[in-house]
């Protein structure tokens, strides 16, 4: 499974919440595109909080992300189904393509406010 998350301002303005929002798929399976989004601003100290949908109906949740702690190289907690069945998961922080080739990893410049 792969996870892809970004975290950032939801829009340029100067006053705009800070969200966390991203996407994963299922390796080498055909389960399409799953889309991840924030219930709550984004604050580096607290847990994430993330709200599943599939890109066919982004409007029916198909699970909820519930991490253990903030944002890091490594991320645990509790997936739950809408029917309310609950996986633990872990996620790290990998930056190679799956076969142990490095991969580039995108930086950016944040903007001076």
């Amino acid at each position: 499974m792969t996870v892809e998350l970004t975290i950032g301002p939801i829009d340029n303005s100067r006053n705009a919440a800070t969200v966390c929002e991203g996407s994963y798929t299922y390796d080498r399976h055909p389960a399409g595109l799953l889309v991840l989004h924030g219930l709550r601003p984004f604050y580096p100290q607290r847990s994430l909080v993330l709200a599943e949908a599939d890109t066919t109906r982004p409007g029916t949740l198909t699970g909820r992300w519930e991490a253990s702690q903030f944002a890091g190289a490594v991320l645990t907690g509790t997936w739950t189904s809408p029917a309310g069945k609950q996986l633990p998961f872990e996620l790290h922080e990998d930056h190679t393509d799956g076969q142990g080739h490095l991969m580039a990893v995108r930086y950016e410049l944040p903007d001076e406010r």
